[in-house]
């Protein structure tokens, strides 16, 4: 089996840098009545450069894909090159560290790449590949911005469930010398997936 802890930092580590040197090039604040609140970078930033570090490790990816059997979607899917591996991706606008994240984590336990009983029958190719793929992992990842000094780690205070594997987060900018100084942080955290068909 494929270990996450040495597989999911690199690919984290990449995203960070990614964004950083976006951020470095526009700054994403819509600043309003004097305030940054509810401004920063919407959680499509994070899913394109997550998505370009997979694409350039090989995997295949697919943004907003069904969950199965429901009406709702997930941010995105990377399939590894063997088809034997899925990281299913749910990723969150960014917001300081009060926000609420045990939800994110609680619904994508849930998710299986397909339902093979549904789709053997009207879509046989993702029937075909969800046969092959025999182990899928969840991530859950935001970018928060901090207060100079004042990082904590969001997933270590808002998720209780042990069975999440919780990284160090990573700075993906500093803010210095102007109005609203701070530090911008990803956070992320994995679990396996258990296929309950």
């Amino acid at each position: 089996m494929i270990d996450m802890k040495s597989l999911l930092p690199p690919i984290m580590k990449d995203t960070a840098d990614n964004l950083f040197r976006s951020f470095d090039t526009y700054w994403p604040f819509r600043v309003s009545n004097g305030s940054n609140l509810g401004s920063d970078p919407d959680e499509k930033n994070l899913t394109i450069h997550l998505a370009r570090v997979f694409l350039c490790r090989g995997y295949s990816v697919y943004a907003e894909c069904p969950y199965p059997g429901t009406k709702e979607d997930l941010d995105l899917l990377a399939i590894d090159p063997s088809r034997e591996l899925f990281i299913a991706c749910e990723l969150k606008k960014a917001k300081n560290e009060n926000t609420d994240g045990p939800k994110d984590s609680e619904k994508i336990k849930k998710y299986w790449l397909t339902n093979l009983a549904m789709e053997e029958s009207i879509n046989p190719i993702r029937a075909s590949n969800g046969k092959i793929c025999k182990t899928g992992y969840a991530l859950v990842a935001r970018v928060i911005w901090n207060k100079p000094g004042r990082m904590k780690d969001y997933y270590e205070h808002s998720c209780s469930d042990r069975t999440w594997e919780k990284y160090s987060p990573i700075l993906v900018r500093e803010n210095r010398g102007c109005k609203v100084d701070g530090d911008y942080y990803l956070h992320y955290m994995s679990t396996i997936l258990q296929n309950v068909e």
